[in-house]
């Protein structure tokens, strides 16, 4: 998986709440339009990119009521984002996080230094602040 294609996953605001929600629990496709309110073409859609991406795996099931289900959820490989506590995680930070995750240790290694600078500059704006 390249870092670009991680990028276009999680720039997508749609793909990141379909993320979101299949780390809560597995959802039948119906499911995952019902929850956020779009069309059923643009949710297969973007079910097929992250499919694709080995973020998530699909299976069908039969439904006792009626027809076969699609199934979703994370694939094994991204299984360790359960372990986040998404709420205290912004959007955007998660977003970033993610892509951070999925791009390997160096990139989370440049992100924990850009943070730790990032830190320094904010205490010394807290310092002056209190003076």
């Amino acid at each position: 998986m390249s870092e670009e294609n991680v990028m276009e996953a999680f720039n997508n605001r749609t793909r990141r709440k379909i993320i979101e929600m299949l780390l809560q629990h597995s959802m039948y496709q119906t499911q995952i339009v019902r929850e956020l309110g779009i069309r059923e073409q643009a949710v297969v859609r973007h079910l097929r990119v992250l499919e694709e991406l080995g973020m998530v795996t699909s299976w069908t099931e039969q439904s006792p009521n009626g027809p076969a289900r699609r199934y979703y959820s994370i694939s094994d490989s991204f299984a360790f984002l359960r372990e986040l506590n998404q709420e205290e995680l912004e959007d955007d930070l998660f977003s970033i996080f993610l892509r951070d995750c999925l791009t390997g240790p160096d990139a989370l290694k440049r992100e924990l230094e850009r943070l730790k600078k990032l830190e320094k500059h904010i205490n010394r704006l807290l310092e002056a602040l209190n003076r």
